[in-house]
């Protein structure tokens, strides 16, 4: 009988060598939750590189308080946010893309309920119009009016403007295309 440690010794570095290598492999074919969102929210971006430099320092931190007023819907308050994912659209009264993307957030409610909320945060000009605009776009989540101050403090540089935030209140997306959305909520919910 060939002892035990002669029979390691014999396979030596070639195995290790094999075991290292589809080790590795195995590690780079199943990215991260974080490394998976973190690319599709890169992919997804809708600014320039330079506006890409200034909301990248948004992503990761804790999300700032999300102060609505006068809410068409029921209005949301942060301890319903708690353990969902948050998708918050910046949008304008004003702004065709806006108005045009309400049914895919629609979907986006009905297709996460209980695991996301989605919340329109209307800003800009000509908020007095946003309970129209609403109704006229059949909107069917909770909407509220957003200050200058509120909309800075997240971020909004355009029209719409997604903000995604994970179940611990972490921003993970920010000014991300209406298209790109679903990718990353879908990551954020596989665990």
């Amino acid at each position: 009988m060939i002892p035990r440690h002669r029979i390691i010794r014999s396979l030596g570095l070639p195995a290790l060598l094999i075991a290292a290598v589809l080790g590795l492999s195995f590690a780079v074919a199943a990215p991260t939750q974080s490394a998976t969102v973190a690319r599709l929210a890169k992919e997804g971006y809708w600014g320039t590189r330079q506006q890409w430099n200034e909301h990248s320092k948004f992503i990761g931190k804790s999300a700032p308080k999300l102060e609505l007023s006068d809410w068409k819907g029921n209005a949301v308050s942060s301890e319903m946010m708690k353990g969902k994912v948050v998708i918050i659209d910046f949008w304008a009264t004003w702004c065709p893309p806006c108005k045009k993307g309400v049914p895919h957030n629609n979907e986006l409610a009905k297709k996460f309920a209980g695991q996301a909320l989605m919340i329109g945060a209307c800003a800009g000009d000509e908020q007095g119009l946003m309970w129209g605009v609403a109704e006229e776009t059949k909107m069917a989540y909770p909407t509220g009016k957003a200050t200058d101050e509120v909309a800075k403090a997240w971020g909004q540089q355009w029209f719409p403007h997604y903000v995604i935030i994970d179940q611990s209140g972490i921003i993970r997306a920010i000014g991300v295309q209406p298209d790109a959305v679903d990718g990353i909520v879908e990551a954020l919910l596989s665990k």
